[in-house]
């Protein structure tokens, strides 16, 4: 399942509206300790949420390297670190992987 399936999707907009319905009813929202939102407020959750939403679609785009199993950024995040004597992190080779087994 992913972002663009429909039940992903419905799940996401009824949790939502059941957020907003907390917040706004004003017996839901003294219970839960809310304040109602004014329109302001509203326009700046909605800008937030469509802005995460469009950038959560569009970043695989802009970071191919990242999606890219033969990347070399992805083979040297998932290799192996030792500490150095100075302290410093060093990249295992496969002969000392094997010592550290």
């Amino acid at each position: 399942m992913g972002g663009r399936n429909p039940l992903v999707l419905a799940t996401g907009l009824g949790s939502a509206a059941a957020l907003a319905g907390i917040i706004q009813v004003p017996g839901l929202s003294q219970f839960f300790g809310c304040t109602p939102l004014d329109p302001l407020a509203w326009l700046t959750v909605v800008g937030c949420a469509t802005g995460a939403t469009a950038l959560a679609a569009i970043a695989p785009h802009l970071l191919p390297a990242a999606n890219s199993p033969d990347s070399t950024t992805v083979r040297a995040a998932a290799q192996p670190l030792t500490l150095t004597a100075a302290g410093t992190p060093q990249a295992l080779t496969p002969a000392d992987h094997q010592e550290h087994r």
